[in-house]
């Protein structure tokens, strides 16, 4: 005797059309702004707040210090999912400003963002084609690394150990070092 009532319906596997992805596929520059403002403003007054109470040993900086630099991982952690959006130009509606907010959040993580968006895309496109994904990267074994000629394993080597190969690095760098430098100059003379 077998009902509806009584028996398990059959399951059907889950196919892409059972979800609703168009309504989040939108760029909105308003709800960008937004994001990049409630993250990097918060990241600031956290930094400064972490240098200011870092100044003195004492009961307040005990408590204080640890709950600045929880929260600055996890600002961090979100300002880069949000360059990361940027470099899929996906955060706002324009490519040209995408790719300037990637460079302004890429200073603060003190990664250049051009090389490393070109190494992500290619990471999206040839993600699991282990032929195609040998080239300097931490992907590289130790076998292919032996197989290249002597010349190329220097060059490889240079470029790993100084990634101020590319302008943008060297600036990306250089500006993130400064900003670092700027907010520790700000708070000691306040």
């Amino acid at each position: 005797m077998n009902s509806s009532a009584t028996c398990a319906p059959k399951k059907r596997p889950v196919r892409r059309v059972d979800f609703d992805l168009k309504s989040y596929m939108a760029s909105d520059d308003r709800i960008a702004t937004w994001q990049i403002v409630n993250t990097v403003v918060p990241l600031a007054l956290c930094a400064f707040g972490l240098s200011a109470v870092t100044t003195s040993f004492d009961l307040t900086s005990v408590v204080m210090a640890p709950l600045f630099f929880v929260l600055i991982i996890l600002l961090m952690s979100r300002s880069f999912s949000l360059m990361h959006d940027c470099g899929h130009q996906s955060l706002f509606g324009s490519k040209r400003v995408n790719r300037f907010v990637a460079f302004l959040l890429s200073i603060i993580h003190g990664i250049p963002h051009h090389p490393w968006s070109r190494g992500h895309a290619f990471h999206h496109k040839y993600n699991g084609n282990w032929d195609r994904y040998r080239r300097p990267s931490a992907l590289t074994t130790r076998v292919h690394m032996k197989r290249r000629n002597q010349t190329k394993r220097l060059f490889i080597d240079f470029c790993v150990t100084h990634y101020c190969c590319s302008l943008e690095a060297f600036i990306t760098s250089f500006l993130s070092r400064g900003l670092l430098l700027f907010l520790v100059s700000l708070n000691a003379f306040l």
